[in-house]
């Protein structure tokens, strides 16, 4: 079901436009941590997701397998191209930390160091109880770490009984997580961060809405020239972290408001925003029956 605002309320979809041109600012880069392990309970990436929830809780951590879950394949378009997707990943996020435990790894350990903006965010851990340095990885991938990482040397420790005290010392000490502001222009669409944190903000004025919608409203804010694939592609991202939430057997969405500051309101704008939000909330009152189901489910997950 498409959105109302999208078949009427001209005006009103003027005064949103206007404010995603106008109104926001945005951190100058994310905090997203790219973690790269296995997804077993007890594998390194998982011990070291549960650690991080406690112990960087500045940082949101995002594992590629969530979000291609929720891959949204343009019809009669490209499929899903998984190296590209990473590396779409992987530029979003502040670090990449790498547990090389099985062959998927493996293949995320060499395929991260052979593109150079992502090895020099990455951090390599490798077990101290394996060391060998004619392995492949230390051969190969690990070099590259040491010459080009911000987060060189390589983190050896005991895959059994892990340390993961100097990761987080390592990152916030490295490249720490900076809450320096800039403007959100959505016609700069060089920036895949500034895109992210753009399609959050659609999702969340929208109130529920599909990513269709979110198109349309992107297309409008843009001058015409949405970039559609990377939007689905960063879309998908939104969901595996968690940052928009399913709703309805409908393809339609909401915005958590746990990450409500991913996107900041200048000064001057919190009234119109909030204005405008009422009056989506009555559209879609006004609209099909279902949206009124969507929003009561929307309402009891807040």
């Amino acid at each position: 079901m498409r959105h109302p605002l999208l078949d009427s309320h001209d005006e009103l979809r003027k005064r949103v436009a206007s404010l995603l041109s106008e109104g926001l600012s945005i951190r100058r880069s994310g905090n997203l941590l790219l973690v790269c392990g296995n997804n077993k309970p007890r594998g390194l990436r998982s011990k070291f997701c549960r650690y991080a929830d406690r112990k960087l809780q500045d940082f949101k951590i995002f594992q590629p397998e969530f979000a291609m879950r929720n891959y949204f394949a343009e019809n009669g378009e490209e499929q899903l191209d998984l190296g590209d997707f990473e590396t779409l990943i992987g530029d979003l996020s502040h670090a990449v930390i790498i547990f090389p435990e099985g062959p998927g790894s493996y293949a995320e350990t060499g395929y991260f160091a052979n593109i150079p903006k992502l090895c020099g965010k990455s951090m390599l851990i490798l077990d101290s109880d394996q060391q060998r340095n004619d392995s492949f990885i230390m051969m190969g991938p690990a070099r590259k770490f040491e010459k080009k990482s911000k987060f060189a040397p390589t983190i050896w420790t005991d895959f059994r009984k892990p340390d993961f005290a100097p990761i987080a010392s390592r990152l916030t000490e490295r490249h720490p997580y900076s809450a320096a502001k800039k403007l959100l222009d959505p016609k700069e669409r060089d920036q895949p961060y500034d895109l992210f944190c753009l399609l959050y903000k659609i999702f969340d004025l929208l109130i529920v809405s599909r990513i269709e919608d979110v198109l349309f409203i992107l297309n409008s804010v843009t001058g015409g020239h949405a970039p559609r694939k990377q939007a689905k592609d960063i879309a998908s991202i939104l969901i595996g972290a968690e940052y928009i939430n399913p709703v309805g057997d409908f393809g339609h969405y909401f915005a958590s408001p746990r990450f409500s500051d991913l996107v900041y309101l200048r000064s001057g704008y919190a009234e119109i925003e909030s204005t405008l939000k009422l009056e989506i909330l009555e559209v879609l009152r006004n609209a099909e029956p279902e949206f009124s189901e969507f929003l009561k489910a929307r309402a009891d997950a807040a």
